[in-house]
């Protein structure tokens, strides 16, 4: 299946789920509304960056980003325009990565992360995907495969 992520508003990030829950419990942070709670907590936002709980990928337009991971997707062709190549980042992962919308911090919801896919239906009737689940060894990546 090709990966196509439909980002509404914000941005792409990508997380590790146990990880994330982890900084959660340790900064004793209740709310779901993550995506608030972080652009209001400077401090806290630059801790998760310092930690690698999560990697935000912001300032994109709101439309449909093709995923493909190197060494895990095949790689484009020639047809397809490279919108963004990003590489080189500190994230923590713990059993799996998603890459997501960050639309899905807006209510965070740790059990909606299951499976290989989040997806909804649109009022068409469409099927799209707001995250996608990649089994990437768990460890501390400073330099991680580029996202493109």
């Amino acid at each position: 299946m090709d990966k196509n992520l439909s980002v509404s508003g914000y941005g792409i990030c990508l997380f590790s789920v146990g990880v994330l829950q982890d900084f959660l419990k340790k900064e004793k942070i209740r709310t779901k509304k993550l995506l608030n709670k972080f652009q209001k907590d400077k401090t806290l936002y630059l801790a998760t960056q310092k930690e690698g709980v999560w990697v935000p990928v912001v300032q994109i337009n709101s439309e449909h980003y093709m995923i493909k991971l190197d060494g895990y997707d095949e790689p484009f062709h020639d047809e397809w325009e490279q919108k963004l190549e990003y590489g080189g980042f500190n994230i923590e992962i713990r059993d799996s990565l998603w890459i997501s919308s960050i639309g899905k911090f807006h209510e965070f919801d740790a059990e909606g992360f299951c499976g290989d896919e989040v997806s909804y239906r649109t009022y068409d009737g469409v099927t799209s995907y707001s995250a996608f689940k990649y089994d990437v060894p768990s460890g501390k990546y400073l330099h991680f495969p580029l996202l493109r």
